[in-house]
């Protein structure tokens, strides 16, 4: 149900909240500015944010896009329990872990870093003049009519909205979506996805030169489970079933979010909940098996 209280059942075109699936779209926009000759991926962040840290000095826009830069995680952060729930700007969000000391010299570890996609963001509006959101909307979403996909404020659409769940009977926790900014904000049905994931296999956003940048395995990812696969831009590259897999998963408060390229089929699986205890990664996987039969 997309809404418990009034019987609203879930379709291929009720909104979800995406969480980190909002990460490839950063990424295309960061790759568009670099097209238009506005940044390149090689610049030092500290010559698009202001009052950039001293030790922010060495950090590439590259190192963010792949989870290297070794910025603090905001949402390990104790106050961000507090802070989540009230609406800030990307300069304020950033001040939340500013001037804390990195994790590790940028370049030399890989961990996941919501923080460092929140700093694009506020790259992205540096380098293009605009607001994070109307740059995704006027690059992104408008050009390939995908009408129920943006930022929470941009979509006109209400009665489609799912609400999110924690459990099967608990309304999930609250937070304002101008935190999560280009890390997680972005909402979207899944037939807009698909739209999204057949334009990435043309040139349509971007040239292929470019294009093919977001998904090269930059940045190896620490194994788990004997699963080794590295970070593109805003993606995952592994393999499963045998098959070449370009990958994301996301979640947020109420939400859970993947979305799985398998490129030498052209098979994509989309899967959007609004539960947060669903097994996401098992549906995916399930599916996965009815497509390519029951293989290892």
């Amino acid at each position: 149900m997309a809404d418990r209280d009034h019987d609203v059942p879930n379709t291929p075109q009720t909104v979800f909240r995406l969480g980190s699936v909002t990460k490839q779209f950063t990424a295309m926009a960061i790759l568009q500015l670099q097209q238009m000759g506005k940044l390149n991926v090689q610049d030092p962040i500290c010559q698009y944010i202001q009052d950039c840290p001293a030790t922010w000095q060495p950090i590439t826009i590259h190192q963010l896009l792949t989870h290297t830069s070794g910025i603090p995680e905001l949402t390990a952060l104790p106050t961000f329990p507090d802070f989540k729930k009230r609406p800030a700007t990307p300069a304020e969000t950033i001040d939340q872990f500013r001037e804390l000391p990195l994790d590790f010299t940028p370049g030399e570890e890989w961990s996941y870093s919501n923080s460092g996609y929140i700093v694009l963001g506020a790259i992205v509006e540096a380098a293009s003049g605009e607001p994070y959101c109307d740059f995704i909307e006027n690059h992104i979403t408008q050009p390939l009519q995908m009408a129920n996909t943006g930022c929470d404020s941009h979509l006109s659409v209400t009665a489609n909205r799912a609400q999110g769940y924690a459990d099967s009977d608990t309304v999930a926790d609250d937070i304002d979506m101008s935190i999560p900014f280009s890390a997680g904000g972005l909402m979207s049905t899944v037939e807009d996805l698909f739209r999204w994931d057949q334009a990435l296999y043309t040139t349509e956003l971007l040239p292929q030169s470019l294009l093919d940048k977001l998904f090269m395995p930059m940045a190896p990812i620490p194994a788990s489970n004997g699963v080794e696969e590295a970070y593109g831009y805003g993606w995952v590259i592994g393999e499963q079933f045998n098959q070449p897999r370009i990958w994301h998963r996301g979640s947020i408060e109420g939400f859970l979010s993947e979305i799985d390229r398998y490129p030498e089929r052209h098979d994509s699986i989309i899967v959007l909940s609004n539960r947060e205890d669903v097994d996401l990664p098992d549906v995916a996987s399930e599916i996965a098996r009815m497509v390519f039969g029951d293989q290892p």
